[in-house]
């Protein structure tokens, strides 16, 4: 996975025309995002989250919040694109 993809902070996830779940960065930077993708993303969100639960620095805290969200985000996107494949 490219070092930008997994780094970067996503405001939302949205499927495209094609099918293919997008990551929104910016409204000028969009990924689009594969399979492959989304699970490592799932999984840097689900250490985030893990990490600032067993923490008492508040960095750390907040950062899992925003993971947190991103996560539930993301998760309904991937939701929505099985749904869309069952029909």
């Amino acid at each position: 996975m490219p070092k930008e993809i997994l780094e970067a902070k996503y405001q939302n996830f949205y499927i495209n025309d094609d099918g293919i779940i997008c990551g929104i960065v910016s409204p000028r930077e969009i990924w689009k995002l594969n399979l492959e993708y989304v699970a490592e993303l799932q999984a840097k969100y689900q250490r985030q989250i893990s990490i600032g639960k067993n923490s008492n620095y508040d960095l750390a805290r907040t950062v899992a919040e925003r993971a947190k969200r991103a996560l539930k985000r993301l998760n309904a996107a991937v939701k929505k694109l099985e749904g869309l494949q069952q029909c």
